[in-house]
């Protein structure tokens, strides 16, 4: 599997051009428009038919080519871009809970503690190697598209070799929970933990860098804009809304978060950001919500047809798409100019 992580097919995606390409992606924003105040039009009863999965969406992913999402259902989907068709596989392993993927390869992380790495380059069936590294499941994968790194219900976070599927360091952290992982620069991983931890690895060592002041909350993701912010998403205990914020964090500021988010009446799921300035979170209070990093506020909501359970996006498009507890996987687009959220369909 050499270069796999960070290499790049070019401009060409299928035969299309870019301007082809752009023009067949702009097709299928067809459905559910903001009315910019924060609500949405119904999705028709085709659209809400149009299932990926058979079960909750655990995790989604972009890559310049494709958009790999996983399932508890045992399957995960490979929907090509180009076409906007689904290649969805069942596996015998056990639920799947992470995925990463680039133009060549797709890294999937399993709930019995396997990394399945999926060679792409390689036409017909897929080519996956199973690697049993974990003891526990497999929660977050993510690339700096130098190194490639897992992290586990076990504690454990793992730096890998992703051309020979081989473990470089482990390091091992007692009640480090992982939830998330974000790359923050070529060499370093944000990483969000149960134990209401945020940390930054270092591949090259395989140890910590930086560890951040505990929050109140358990963190439930994370997501990076360059080498020094990072947004996580948390969830509040019980019924206890007050938990479900996002915080941003600065790693040049170690001791507490810069500032804090709040508007979601449900557990934050996922977050990531679209721009330099502006970031996504998906709640299982039904809504993905649109954030002003500078203005510390909420400037769009959308509402989904079901609770969003991970949510992903392309920083070359201004594409993002969502991943739903009923199992399906919609794409929209953040407009550039009034940064709302503009017609989401379903794949």
């Amino acid at each position: 599997m050499g270069g796999l992580l960070g290499k790049s097919s070019g401009g060409k995606h299928g035969g299309l051009n870019n301007e082809e390409l752009q023009r067949k992606r702009q097709e299928v924003f067809v459905v559910g428009e903001s009315d910019g105040h924060g609500h949405t039009s119904e999705f028709n009863i085709e659209q809400q038919k149009k299932l990926v999965h058979q079960d909750v969406v655990s995790s989604v992913q972009y890559s310049d080519n494709h958009i790999l999402s996983t399932a508890l259902n045992k399957t995960y989907a490979l929907i090509d871009l180009s076409s906007l068709s689904n290649n969805v596989m069942q596996l015998s392993q056990q639920p799947l809970d992470a995925c990463f993927v680039s133009n060549d390869v797709a890294v999937i992380g399993c709930r019995n503690g396997s990394v399945l790495f999926c060679d792409l380059t390689i036409d017909g069936s897929p080519n996956l190697t199973a690697i049993d590294e974990h003891n526990l499941a497999v929660q977050a994968v993510a690339s700096t598209g130098v190194s490639l790194c897992s992290g586990s219900k076990d504690g454990e976070v793992k730096f890998w070799d992703a051309e020979r599927a081989a473990v470089l360091r482990d390091n091992k952290i007692s009640r480090n929970v992982v939830t998330g992982l974000s790359s923050l620069s070529e060499h370093t991983f944000a990483q969000s933990s149960e134990d209401r931890c945020l940390r930054v690895w270092d591949s090259r060592t395989g140890a910590v860098s930086v560890e951040f002041q505990k929050q109140r909350y358990i963190m439930s993701c994370c997501s990076c804009m360059d080498e020094h912010l990072i947004v996580t998403g948390s969830r509040g205990a019980g019924t206890n809304t007050d938990g479900c914020i996002i915080s941003l964090w600065d790693t040049r500021n170690n001791s507490e978060s810069v500032g804090d988010f709040s508007g979601h009446n449900g557990s934050v799921s996922d977050c990531v950001f679209t721009d330099s300035n502006h970031f996504l979170s998906s709640s299982n209070d039904d809504t993905l919500r649109l954030w002003d990093m500078s203005a510390t506020a909420c400037v769009d909501v959308f509402s989904c047809p079901s609770a969003p359970t991970c949510v992903a996006s392309s920083s070359r498009t201004g594409l993002f798409c969502v991943g739903l507890s009923n199992g399906q996987v919609l794409q929209g687009k953040v407009d550039d100019s009034t940064h709302k959220v503009t017609s989401v369909s379903a794949l």
